[in-house]
């Protein structure tokens, strides 16, 4: 008997060897889908931003003391801060101010905002310095550069950016629709930026009477094309 089971023990050995592996299924993950966006950041838009601060003859402020030299001048103002608009407390306080226009734009659209959600749009970037872009564009390669065609116009104090993170769908999708109407009538250029999220808008010198000098970039986009299946949560 023990010769007969220990003749069985090669053959079980090669019957364990014959089974097939299993064969190794790779499961591929489709990539996340971008959250939709009625305003992408593109190089015609930076274009257009440029041009309006080039038609106003605006000056970019190079360090912190044109910066104060303009303050003196009422040129910049500061940030119309109040219940239904604050600041990210990380922004310095020598950089929360505007052009005026800016500023006007800024309690319009956010008055409206608070009393449709009864919470405060936040403001994360306003007025910037030639220098303080430069270091910005050593930790953020999306920034836009400090010099050229293409520069910031951040440095110029007609650009702000509002905090896009703490917004909930519905809120973005207000913001999209209001920014939709102000950019059809001439009065602003946004972008809306993933990387850093936030709205980047750059007003018109012509608020709020609408513009006949800036251009506007053309967009398939209206207020009736925005698919509500693609908005972000």
């Amino acid at each position: 008997m023990l010769l007969v089971i220990l003749s069985l023990v090669p053959f079980a050995g090669a019957l364990r060897a014959a089974r097939p592996a299993a064969a190794h299924v790779k499961h591929h993950r489709k990539p996340k889908p971008l959250p939709y966006r009625a305003f992408p950041p593109s190089h015609e838009s930076l274009v257009l931003q440029n041009a309006e601060a080039n038609r106003l003859g605006l000056e970019r402020y190079e360090d912190s003391k044109a910066l104060s030299a303009a303050v003196e001048r009422e040129e910049l103002v500061p940030l119309p801060l109040s219940v239904s608009l604050a600041v990210d407390r990380r922004l310095d306080p020598k950089r929360r101010y505007c052009r005026p226009w800016v500023a006007a734009f800024l309690f319009d659209l956010s008055d409206a905002y608070y009393r449709e959600f009864h919470t405060p749009l936040l403001v994360d970037s306003a007025v910037r310095t030639v220098k303080v872009q430069r270091s910005l564009l050593r930790w953020n390669k999306n920034a836009a550069p400090a010099h050229g065609e293409l520069e910031s116009v951040h440095i110029a104090g007609i650009a702000v950016d509002i905090a896009r993170r703490p917004l909930s769908g519905n809120q973005i999708r207000w913001l999209e629709l209001r920014l939709l109407y102000y950019h059809a009538l001439g009065r602003v250029i946004v972008e809306e930026e993933l990387k850093q999220p936030c709205f980047h808008i750059v007003v018109s010198g012509d608020y709020p009477n609408g513009s006949t000098g800036v251009q506007l970039i053309e967009s398939s986009v209206t207020v009736d094309t925005i698919p509500e299946e693609e908005l972000p949560q």
